[in-house]
């Protein structure tokens, strides 16, 4: 099904819900004038905000408007305390008739004619396109260049396309989406092609493009047009591959090939169901969630990076439950941003003062919605990168590592799965540094880093727990599988040759495995590992040790 027939569907079932929510008020309205009470009236204030706000996304603005005027109205009603008069109940009473004849104008329209919905995206086809996770495309008129560099680039495990002219570049573009773009920026057709070819593509997108320029020139001029049309890195000729490798190493770790996680807490429905729809087809993992009180138990199982929350539910608004997020340390970085119909500046400051981020207010445009969610969790990835991520290899810290067991073995014991524990530790690592350097020593922790995060599944995570150590987090795994995909790792990094000062040098690993199955909680798990390490190491390196087969 297209995105336009999904939200057609969804639009039609909106409407056809419409009438039983405009009675639905009616009754409350009606109760209240006989019998004033709060609980009530929240209701009916909420279920009009709500109208307020999903009105205008599925395309009647004219509704929206009128339950604004009705919203502001009971707003008034709530802040003066007391029981509004006659005149205020007539003046509410001609905004239902007003709401109850646009609902019966919109079923009939609907019955009889065929309800067109169209997307507003800038670029409808690029969620078509496939994002391939390690693939590069280089630019580079110049052929010997292209080639030595590519082949340079390759050995670090990217699979590398190169065009010699940009029009050839363009059409690949339709096809596939890189992880990221090495482009040159002098060609035949000017001085500055290559950025101007860049900055097309970028207005083109919704999800930003990694770009790496490089050029003969470093000039300030031509490096704020990179920046300007979308550049994220600048590096002069001749070019250092290592420092190209270690930018693309960045740059993909926040490709949108990691698909971004956003959970939605809107007790709409439909309402919610559209923003779901709209951002999955930008590529983006969503999950929904309609009863605030399923929200603690979502954080847990989807991990979201972005939380879009409404402010008004019931049983609890939003502002309530984002004091409850922020409660929990594991979850106090996560970027709320709240969606309402609220206008008025002073609450909406009280609602990010309760812990949000940030506040849209609906009806949202499209692209306004995909914008707003891309550009906050870019932010928040690399903030967090910059907090919890080894700078030499990109992999997370030893506190993130720990942070992460807990929870994989949290989920894992909360729905009866497994989870696998490694500690790593590079054998006769101070010889390579007395031997060889620092530089080399260095060289060889990136080098097995990469190859760990490319030989394990995107789902295992890696980190770097100190100097020549590294943890990996295998979920869903028993020890057994789990030293088995280390161990044929082991071998293939045993047998690759380092060279430092034109001297060759080898350099093995060891490796000791617990989980889940041996141990119930975290420290005993980490130490079980590093008991195995231990005995790994003991018996002669290069060598994997399983916790509970240690003989």
């Amino acid at each position: 099904m297209s995105i336009e027939e999904k939200l057609r569907e969804l639009k039609n079932t909106y409407i056809a819900h419409l009438p039983d929510k405009i009675m639905e008020i009616q009754r409350l309205w009606d109760g209240l004038i006989s019998d004033w009470q709060k609980d009530a009236f929240d209701e009916l204030h909420r279920l009009i905000h709500s109208l307020a706000g999903s009105a205008g996304t599925f395309g009647f603005s004219h509704m929206g408007d009128v339950a604004r005027s009705a919203d502001k109205l009971l707003k008034d009603y709530r802040d003066s305390g007391a029981r509004p008069g006659k005149s205020k109940n007539n003046e509410f009473e001609l905004l239902l008739n007003k709401l109850s004849k646009l609902c019966t104008e919109i079923s009939l329209t609907s019955k009889n004619d065929a309800i067109s919905v169209e997307l507003s995206l800038e670029s409808s086809q690029e969620s078509s396109v496939p994002i391939v996770g390690n693939r590069i495309f280089l630019v580079e008129d110049d052929e010997e260049t292209a080639k030595e560099l590519s082949l340079q680039i390759e050995a670090f495990g990217y699979d590398v396309s190169v065009f010699g002219q940009i029009n050839d570049f363009i059409n690949a573009m339709n096809d596939l989406s890189p992880a990221a773009v090495i482009m040159d920026i002098v060609f035949p057709e000017g001085q500055q092609a290559g950025i101007d070819a860049i900055r097309e593509i970028q207005r083109q997108r919704v999800l930003h493009l990694p770009v790496i320029y490089i050029s003969s020139s470093g000039d300030l001029k031509t490096r704020l047009n990179a920046v300007r049309s979308g550049g994220d890195a600048y590096l002069t000729k001749p070019i250092d591959v290592n420092l190209i490798v270690e930018t693309l190493d960045v740059l993909t770790s926040f490709n949108a090939n990691d698909q971004y996680r956003i959970l939605i807490v809107d007790d709409d429905e439909y309402l919610s169901q559209h923003f779901a729809t709209v951002l999955r087809h930008s590529g983006m993992d969503v999950m929904v969630v309609n009863q605030p009180f399923e929200t603690m138990q979502a954080l847990l199982d989807f991990d979201p990076e972005l939380i879009l929350m409404d402010i008004y539910m019931p049983e609890c608004s939003g502002m309530e439950l984002a004091k409850v997020i922020r409660q929990n340390i594991s979850h106090i970085n996560i970027p709320i941003v709240f969606l309402s119909n609220e206008t008025d500046q002073e609450q909406q400051y009280a609602a990010l003062r309760m812990g949000g981020d940030d506040y849209l207010t609906k009806p949202i445009e499209d692209n306004h919605l995909i914008s707003s969610v891309i550009t906050r969790v870019q932010r928040s990835r690399k903030l967090a990168s910059a907090i919890t991520r080894d700078s030499l290899t990109g992999l997370v810290n030893h506190a993130k590592i720990r942070e992460q067991l807990e929870i994989e073995v949290l989920r894992a014991e909360r729905q009866g799965t497994v989870v696998s524990f490694a500690m790593i530790d590079l054998d006769y690592f101070k010889s390579v540094n007395d031997t060889y350097g620092h530089v080399a020593g260095d060289h060889i922790i990136r080098e097995i880093s990469r190859v760990l995060k490319q030989k394990l599944r995107r789902t295992d995570i890696v980190g770097r727990y100190g100097g020549e150590e590294f943890a990996v987090i295998f979920n869903d795994t028993t020890e057994e599988d789990a030293a088995f995909a280390l161990n044929k790792i082991r071998e293939e990094f045993a047998q690759k040759t380092h060279f430092r000062n034109n001297e060759e040098f080898r350099v093995t690993f060891s490796a000791g495995v617990s989980g889940f199955t041996s141990h119930k909680n975290v420290e005993d798990i980490v130490k079980s590992a590093d008991e195995s390490l231990y005995l790994a190491k003991s018996k002669g390196r290069n060598c994997i040790v399983i916790a509970n087969d240690k003989s």
